[in-house]
């Protein structure tokens, strides 16, 4: 890793390429917060934006699909949890919900992993398939549209997983 000097000198000199996320991160962090910050001062970066180089490598993962999949169907499992709960008949949505939870975890679990290179991201979104495809099964049973939404992309996700577990 880059130490502070060769990162502050990277960043002034415009050679973002050279520098690694964390030490980008480091040198951005002393940039953000002044020395003399008490503990309960608020320290951000997030109005600093990553080096468009460094930006397109963090972002281009060989399962960019699938992660971006497994995102989508994380929040539309959030969704329609949420949803579910403000039915009339909640207990009749009981195993929509259980699945929701199950799945949404899943998703995002199997999208962590991808973009970590997990060496167990295969195995992870061989599982991610399965409960996808349950949770879609379940939602599809159901009329109201948050569950119909949900059940889509869970059967996209479960074909992304598929096909990723499928391509190793």
């Amino acid at each position: 890793m880059l130490d502070t000097l060769s990162a502050q000198n990277a960043l002034s000199s415009g050679q973002s390429s050279v520098l690694t996320y964390s030490a980008y991160r480091m040198q951005a962090q002393k940039m953000a917060c002044p020395r003399n910050a008490k503990a309960q001062d608020f320290c951000s970066i997030s109005t600093l934006q990553l080096p468009k180089e460094l930006h397109m490598e963090l972002n281009e993962t060989p399962n960019q699909t699938c992660i971006q999949a497994c995102i989508a169907c994380a929040t539309a499992c959030n969704q329609c949890f949420a949803a579910c709960l403000q039915e009339v008949d909640v207990k009749m949505m009981a195993r929509c919900i259980a699945l929701d939870v199950d799945c949404a975890a899943m998703c995002s679990l199997a999208a962590n992993a991808m973009a970590r290179k997990s060496e167990h991201a295969q195995a992870i979104c061989a599982l991610c398939a399965k409960v996808c495809r349950a949770c879609g099964d379940e939602c599809a049973k159901h009329d109201a549209q948050h569950c119909k939404a949900c059940a889509e992309a869970c059967y996209q996700c479960a074909d992304e997983c598929a096909a990723m577990t499928s391509a190793h």
